[in-house]
C-alpha cells in the first residue's frame, strides 16, 4: 500500500528503524539530520493529522545476526506500524549463509509479531567500491513480499559511480571516511526515500514457506556483565537492564585491566554474543569458548563505541563455558589496556536456558 492509505485515520504512526551506523546516524552533525529523523519529520509535514514517531534502533558496527536477536526489545515492544530493516553493508562482512539465516529471521519475526507491522528494506552505500547484501536481501524480501529500496543503485544512477577526488557530487555526500553521509548524503537518503512513498511500498511480510530451512528464529536473553562470575578486579560501570532497553549508548558494564581478571558464564543453546566496547582507550580482549580461545582488539578511532565483535551462531546442542579476560596488552595506537564488558546474549527461546552465576 502507498504511506496515504496506510496512515488514512491513524491519530500516531510509530515507524522504527533497525540497522548499523547509517541507520543510528553516524556522520550527521545532529541527530534530527540523520535520514531517520529526516523522513519521519517530512512525513509528519505530508500528514499533519498523523503523529509520525520515530524509533531509532541503529547501532554502529552490527550486523543482522544481532538485530534479530535485539529486535523484540528494540523495536517489536514499541508496537510499531513500519519497520525500516538496513544491514546491508554489515552483513556484507560476515559468512553469506549466515546473513541470510539472520536476516530471514528478522523477516519472519516481523511476519509474526501479533501488531502485524509493515516491512521496509533498505540498502545503504558508500562512496567506494564496496559490496553489499542489498541484491540478497531483496531477494529474500521478494519471497516474504516485501520491497527495498536500494539506496546504492540509486546513487549509481543519479550522481554516477564512486570515485573519490573526482565526483564532487556524490562526495558531497560522504565524511572523510567515505562511509559514512554527511549531512547532504543523508538529505540524499530522505529525498529518495520520499520519492517511494507513494509507490506500493508498505507490506506485511508473509510467506508460508522459509527461503532457508536453517533460518533463524527466536530473540536475545541479555545477561548484564555485572551478573557473569567474576575473579580478579573488576569496576562496575553505569547501571542499567540490557533486556529492557537499548543501551547503545549507555555505561551500564564492567572494566578491568587486569590480566589476572576474569568473567564466566556456563550457559544452555546454540547461540552467544559478547556486547563489548570499542575505541581509543581500550586494549585487547580474549574471549574463550569451550576452549578456543579468540582475541579481540578493541582499539578503534573513535570513543566508547559498542560493538558485539564475538557471536557465534549454529554451536552444538548443550552446555557451553565462556570465559571473558583483559589481555594486559593493548594496540599500539591505544592509549590503555582497559576492557569493558557490557553484556553477554544468548537464545531465549528452544534451548535458550542459560545458567549465570552470582556477583562474586
Amino acid at each position: 500500500m502507498k504511506i496515504s492509505d496506510l496512515v488514512k485515520g491513524k491519530k500516531t504512526c510509530r515507524i522504527a528503524y533497525i540497522g548499523g551506523s547509517i541507520t543510528e546516524g553516524a556522520g550527521a552533525t545532529r541527530p534530527e539530520n540523520r535520514w531517520t529523523s529526516r523522513l519521519t519529520a517530512e512525513l509528519g509535514q505530508r500528514f499533519p493529522e498523523t503523529a509520525f514517531e520515530e524509533i531509532n534502533a541503529g547501532i554502529g558496527g552490527t550486523a543482522s545476526t544481532y538485530g534479530l536477536l535485539r529486535l523484540r526489545r528494540d523495536v517489536l515492544r514499541h508496537a510499531p506500524d513500519i519497520v525500516f530493516v538496513e544491514f546491508s553493508l554489515n552483513d556484507e562482512a560476515m559468512a553469506e549463509d549466515l546473513s541470510a539465516k539472520a536476516y530471514e529471521g528478522i523477516l519472519r519475526a516481523l511476519m509474526q509479531d501479533e501488531n502485524k507491522p509493515c516491512a521496509v528494506l533498505i540498502g545503504v552505500v558508500g562512496n567506494r567500491a564496496q559490496k553489499t547484501r542489498a541484491r540478497m536481501h531483496a531477494a529474500l524480501g521478494a519471497h516474504y513480499g516485501v520491497k527495498m529500496i536500494d539506496l546504492q543503485a540509486e546513487m549509481n544512477a543519479l550522481l554516477g559511480e564512486a570515485d573519490p577526488g573526482r565526483n564532487p557530487r556524490r562526495d558531497a555526500c560522504f565524511t572523510a571516511d567515505n562511509v559514512h553521509p554527511s549531512d547532504h548524503g543523508y538529505a540524499f537518503y530522505t529525498e529518495r526515500l520520499l520519492a517511494h512513498m507513494e509507490e506500493d511500498l508498505f507490506f506485511r511480510p508473509a510467506a508460508e514457506e522459509k527461503q532457508n530451512a536453517g533460518a533463524f528464529s527466536g530473540s536475545g536473553k541479555f545477561i548484564n556483565a555485572a551478573a557473569l562470575i567474576k575473579s580478579g578486579a573488576w569496576e562496575r560501570c553505569g547501571e542499567g537492564d540490557w533486556n529492557r532497553e537499548n543501551c547503545g549508548s549507555h555505561d551500564a558494564g564492567v572494566l578491568s585491566s587486569d590480566p589476572d581478571a576474569a568473567l564466566h558464564l556456563d550457559f544452555y543453546g546454540q547461540t552467544v554474543v559478547v556486547g563489548e566496547r570499542i575505541g581509543t582507550d581500550f586494549g585487547e580482549l580474549a574471549i574463550t569458548l569451550d576452549g578456543k580461545t579468540s582475541v579481540v582488539d578493541c582499539y578503534y578511532p573513535t570513543v566508547n563505541q559498542p560493538v558485539t565483535w564475538f557471536e557465534r551462531f549454529e554451536m552444538p546442542a548443550g552446555r557451553h563455558h565462556l570465559t571473558i579476560r583483559p589481555t594486559g596488552r593493548k594496540n599500539e595506537k591505544s592509549s590503555r589496556t582497559a576492557v569493558k564488558v557490557d553484556f553477554v546474549c544468548v537464545e531465549a527461546a528452544g534451548n535458550g536456558s542459560y545458567l549465570v552465576g552470582q556477583e562474586g
